[in-house]
């Protein structure tokens, strides 16, 4: 058919009609006319357009539109962090906001940027409005703008301060609270705070799955129990000397230089760049006790040593974006397990590090007159009355912060002053509020969770059956 004489408005409606027809193919139409290619792009980007005009808050769109300007490379001008800078001068500049794309691939990345942190932010308020509070009720267009604003500037603050060559953070955590943070209101970055901890609190969850899974591992295999085991590996249940505790294990490991990878598919270590890998012919032999025990082998994630350093763990795990995040909470649980094993150890300056360098010194925080007339642009009465500091100050995520921890959960700062005002609501973030701080810092902070080895004890394993659980469950470098 011969569509050229066929008038624009007809095109429209031929490709509108065609396209809500998942069972239809109209690539060849699209291949076979110019004049429909070009249709149907323009269709397809007034499509995207008005999507997003209609889902992104006009107040939330410049934080979704910074996202995809982050420059990602360096020039013969500037330095990767140099670049950076002057994106956040600009960023941070309200009167040069930076252009709605024009270019489709651009429109169709900040689109998909735009569907993940929709799903996020829906789950945070789905979370913390009906499970945490039992409350219902269609968010407000003030709500949905401040839940945006504080997703896509996590975001940006994630790809602004990204992972450098050397796995850290390509700017520390001084420059990052004096180009960031210190250009936010208190309120403002605390919005970031329920975001990040948000993220932290779910990654987590899999993480502490990860290490129910090692304890279970250890036992079976401890019992001489496990679904794997080979008839060849039964043998070395029974060879001399071939039953070796933690502590025993541990100094093959500690041999080795920080950064070494350990090659969890064999039997040895693959060496550093500072020499051989201990034993005979790259066999890690491990014969001399020593004090201590999980946290000198590759399972040193889960072992008491390392508890006090989890919240950064978790933290650099959040910092990899929504993306890893959406990926960690939806991928099946062997993908799971192995992005886990692939970032044990790592560690970095971010937002927490940040909020670290805040000035000490603040005013005593003073509730505008204006308080009760909601715009985005304003902190919510939520902030102003349940708020852990009198003080006008930026709140800590880490130590003290974790006092805020439950108020975050509940996302205090998002919400209107009606559903504040509303009893059921109230009630929850007032008992947020009030928490002891023993069980503030037990249900929040990370290193208060027994760990595996403490749980496991002295647990003794054949090398084999060590190797083994090494290798599903360990790291895959050493700790930095």
């Amino acid at each position: 058919m011969d569509f050229d004489p066929l008038p624009n408005e007809v095109l429209y409606a031929i490709i509108d009609s065609l396209g809500t027809c998942c069972h239809i193919n109209i690539n060849p139409l699209i291949n076979a006319s110019p004049r429909f290619f070009r249709l149907w792009k323009k269709l397809s980007e007034d499509r995207l357009l008005h999507g997003l005009q209609a889902h992104v808050h006009p107040d939330a769109m410049n934080h979704a539109l910074a996202i995809i300007n982050v420059p990602k490379r360096s020039t013969a001008l500037q330095s990767l962090p140099q670049a950076r800078q002057s994106f956040l001068t600009r960023y941070f500049d309200k009167s040069n906001p930076f252009p709605f794309p024009v270019d489709y691939l651009q429109m169709r990345t900040l689109a998909h940027i735009n569907a993940r942190i929709e799903a996020m932010w829906k789950a945070y308020a789905k979370a913390t409005l009906c499970n945490e509070t039992n409350h219902t009720g269609p968010l407000s267009w003030f709500e949905v703008a401040r839940l945006q604003r504080a997703f896509f500037r996590h975001e940006l603050y994630c790809r602004v301060f990204s992972r450098g060559p050397d796995g850290r953070s390509i700017m520390g955590a001084n420059d990052q609270f004096d180009l960031f943070v210190s250009r936010l209101a208190p309120w403002e970055a605390e919005e970031m705070a329920c975001v990040h901890d948000f993220y932290t609190w779910h990654v987590r969850r899999m993480v502490e799955i990860m290490e129910d899974d090692v304890v279970n591992a250890v036992l079976l295999a401890s019992a001489g129990v496990s679904p794997s085991m080979m008839p060849q590996d039964m043998a070395a249940l029974h060879a001399p000397f071939a039953v070796v505790s933690f502590a025993e294990a541990a100094e093959a490991f500690a041999a080795l230089p920080p950064g070494t990878t350990h090659n969890l598919d064999g039997d040895g270590f693959t060496p550093g760049p500072q020499g051989e890998a201990p034993g005979q012919g790259g066999r890690a032999r491990p014969n001399v006790p020593r004090a201590g025990g999980m946290h000198e082998t590759a399972l040193y994630p889960f072992s008491t040593a390392e508890k006090h350093r989890s919240a950064q763990h978790l933290s650099y795990l959040a910092a990899l974006g929504v993306y890893f995040v959406h990926e960690l909470l939806t991928a099946d649980k062997d993908v799971r397990r192995q992005t886990l094993q692939a970032y044990f150890g790592s560690a970095r300056d971010f937002f927490p590090e940040a909020l670290e360098c805040a000035p000490k010194e603040a005013c005593l925080t003073v509730i505008p007159p204006d308080v009760h007339e909601e715009h985005p642009s304003k902190p919510t009465m939520g902030y102003f009355k349940f708020k852990q500091s009198d003080y006008d100050t930026y709140l800590r995520i880490s130590g003290d912060g974790y006092l805020s921890g439950l108020l975050r959960k509940r996302g205090y700062v998002f919400w209107d002053v009606g559903r504040i005002n509303e009893e059921t609501l109230d009630e929850c973030l007032v008992g947020a509020r009030n928490l002891a701080p023993e069980i503030a810092r037990h249900g929040f902070d990370p290193s208060r969770r027994i760990c595996a080895e403490e749980r496991l004890g002295d647990v003794s394993l054949s090398r084999t059956q060590l190797r083994r659980i090494e290798r599903d469950f360990g790291a895959r470098i050493r700790r930095q």
